[in-house]
């Protein structure tokens, strides 16, 4: 699967949100779990069909997929802000130097 261990793969909560939520749950303080998500689904809430996001609903997308990322790999997100082609190229050149040594 292409997307396993990203935010497409799966529903990703923090866990002491989820287990925060599932305590309120067993209280009776919730009626339904509702921790604060990190996948597309976050996204998808906001769709409207064939419209366009907002560019305030980018930005929300954008810090919501970096604080992810960052929960993810347990470290700040740095962005690449080489050119596309640049990166693939110093991609596929990681990758054959990796298969020659």
């Amino acid at each position: 699967q292409d997307e396993i261990y990203t935010m497409d793969s799966s529903r990703f909560w923090l866990s002491e949100d989820y287990k925060e939520q599932l305590n309120l749950l067993m209280r009776g303080e919730i009626d339904e779990l509702n921790p604060k998500p990190y996948s597309k689904e976050f996204a998808r809430g906001f769709s409207k069909g064939e419209e366009n996001y907002t560019d305030s609903q980018r930005v929300e997308i954008a810090i919501r997929y970096i604080e992810g990322i960052q929960h993810l790999i347990g470290k700040r997100f740095e962005p690449d802000l080489k050119l596309s082609q640049d990166r693939v190229i110093s991609g596929l050149i990681k990758v054959v130097n990796q298969l020659v040594i």
